[in-house]
């Protein structure tokens, strides 16, 4: 939380995160997620990348969707559990390409990226961060980065939509939110600071250091605007998954 004091005043902003409970779980209580808060500053992107076992056999995105036609259900993906990020990734990815994964869902992180090491599973769409220190040790294959461009983590490594795969990009984010009815005031000063914040050269080097793309800030009417697409398209990948929360 940040707060700031002025004489018997503060301003108070809490921090944290919006689950995707909000679209696994409907609200019954009259309101949609979208409707609780006005919203704040612009968004970071933390990007996903492709991850296969070293030693399955495709080397590729091309060969590892042809070995997923081929062979529906054989590619088993490792998550952190129903409807997290890492399974709506892999429906997008099953989606745009016709195929059918086996997802395999763990409550600990760590036990995935042990059975993807070992080959217990094939696949993980991971975290840039989660992924950098695999496939630097060896340990792991990023076949493709799910963005619009490619990461400075691994600039080796491609994306989905150079391969000729567009479409796939998908993403963890970050915003600030305030409740609705702040004050116009505060609201400007956030967004300014925010804003400021994403500018810095250090800020940022600090950033892309713990795996995040930044897309330079901007109004809180366009982190609106990319808040409703975003529930609306993993609505839709929710819908096809059946996902539930665990």
């Amino acid at each position: 939380m940040l707060q700031r004091h002025q004489g018997r005043q503060s301003d108070a902003v809490a921090v944290g995160k919006i689950p995707r409970r909000g679209v696994l779980e409907p609200d019954d209580r009259g309101f949609e997620l979208g409707d609780a808060f006005q919203l704040r500053a612009s968004q970071d992107i933390g990007l996903r990348s492709s991850d296969a076992s070293s030693d399955f056999p495709a080397r590729s995105l091309a060969d590892f969707a042809a070995f997923a036609r081929a062979n529906p259900g054989a590619i088993n993906h490792g998550t952190t559990g129903n409807g997290s990020s890492m399974h709506l990734a892999a429906e997008l990815f099953a989606s745009r390409t016709g195929t059918q994964l086996t997802h395999v869902p763990y409550t600990a992180p760590a036990a995935a990226t042990t059975d993807l090491i070992s080959g217990r599973i094939q696949a993980m769409f991971n975290l840039i961060t989660g992924a950098q220190p695999l496939v630097a040790g060896g340990r792991a294959r990023a076949i493709a980065v799910l963005a619009n461009q490619r990461v400075p983590q691994m600039p080796d490594v491609p994306t989905a939509a150079e391969l000729g795969m567009p479409g796939l990009a998908f993403g963890t984010w970050f915003c600030l939110m305030l409740p609705r009815g702040a004050e116009p005031a505060l609201v400007a000063r956030l967004n300014a600071l925010a804003n400021e914040i994403l500018a810095d050269p250090e800020a940022r080097a600090r950033l892309e250091a713990a795996g995040m793309a930044l897309d330079g800030g901007g109004t809180p009417e366009r982190l609106a605007t990319f808040l409703q697409s975003e529930i609306a398209s993993h609505a839709e990948l929710v819908r096809i998954s059946g996902a539930r929360v665990n």
